[in-house]
């Protein structure tokens, strides 16, 4: 019995359950024109924090070691799979990160931090490209690092998280 409900712990921890939203969440529903649809990021917040917790706490068992480092590698790979995929794009194109920071001064403002995957290079510095940041739940994150890493300030990359946990509803 203390075997499955530690189980249950760790599912109710790590996957999106909303009634385990909190209240300063739950009040900014109420206003849906400033922030509708905050529970799902929220949810990827607290259940991508809990699941490092736990395997943190697992990585410190031997018995349980194995499992909380596949915990991690798994976290790790869902926060920068899309990075790894637009560098691998670029990789097998040959384009140049200066040729992706170029493109950059042409895209929208919503993808000038975004994670691209590039599907073609064609003569005269025209690309295809998918925008990876609207199939990944952790994008607001992560754009905001990449800002931060293209050099922004801490100040600006900070604000432009809290901007984009509110993207995807505007």
């Amino acid at each position: 019995q203390q075997l499955e409900e530690h189980a249950a712990k760790i599912v109710r921890d790590t996957y999106p359950t909303y009634s385990k939203i909190g209240a300063g969440v739950k009040s900014l529903r109420r206003f849906p024109v400033l922030a509708p649809f905050v529970s799902f990021p929220a949810e990827v917040v607290r259940t991508q924090f809990n699941t490092l917790r736990i395997g943190l706490e697992e990585m410190q068992d031997p018995r349980t070691r194995a499992i909380g480092a596949q915990r991690w590698v798994g976290s790790v790979a869902s926060l920068f799979g899309t990075s790894i995929a637009s560098m691998a794009s670029m990789a097998l194109l040959g384009i140049t990160d200066d040729q992706d920071e170029d493109l950059r001064l042409f895209v929208p403002f919503w993808e000038e931090n975004s994670r691209f995957w590039y599907l073609d290079r064609q003569p005269g510095g025209k690309f295809t490209y998918i925008d990876l940041g609207y199939s990944d739940p952790h994008a607001w994150i992560t754009d905001a690092v990449f800002a931060f890493m293209r050099g922004e300030s801490y100040e600006e990359s900070t604000k432009r998280a809290a901007k984009e946990f509110a993207r995807p509803f505007f």
